[in-house]
């Protein structure tokens, strides 16, 4: 539901597609993206993973990304706060966490 939410917000200030704004000045001008649902099938970002998580993070064990090696920010699904700043070792467990169970706080996160 949070999901249709936002999607209904970002619709109010995105430009309708073929919308000519050629005569409208550029300051004054609706913004213009694309956004659509995912097509997927497993159960992201709800407890029904909390189980799949134990296992990736098993199958996982050898990837190590330290939070110093992040090249762009890698943004909290819950807090919104970029990840590189916490100066952990090894990410990859939480990038597992918020992939997996973790839910999305899209106010923080976006």
């Amino acid at each position: 539901m949070s999901l249709y939410g936002l999607n209904l917000q970002l619709r109010k200030v995105k430009a309708p597609t073929g919308l000519d704004q050629t005569r409208i000045p550029f300051t004054e001008r609706k913004v213009r993206f694309v956004n659509r649902f995912l097509p997927i099938t497993a159960p992201f970002h709800s407890p029904y993973l909390a189980e799949a998580y134990k296992h990736i993070e098993e199958d996982l064990r050898h990837v190590v990304i330290s939070s110093e090696k992040l090249g762009i920010p890698v943004y909290d699904t819950n807090t919104g706060k970029d990840i590189r700043e916490e100066k952990k070792e090894n990410v990859v467990p939480d990038l597992i966490r918020m992939i997996t169970h973790d839910t999305v706080n899209w106010e923080q996160a976006t």
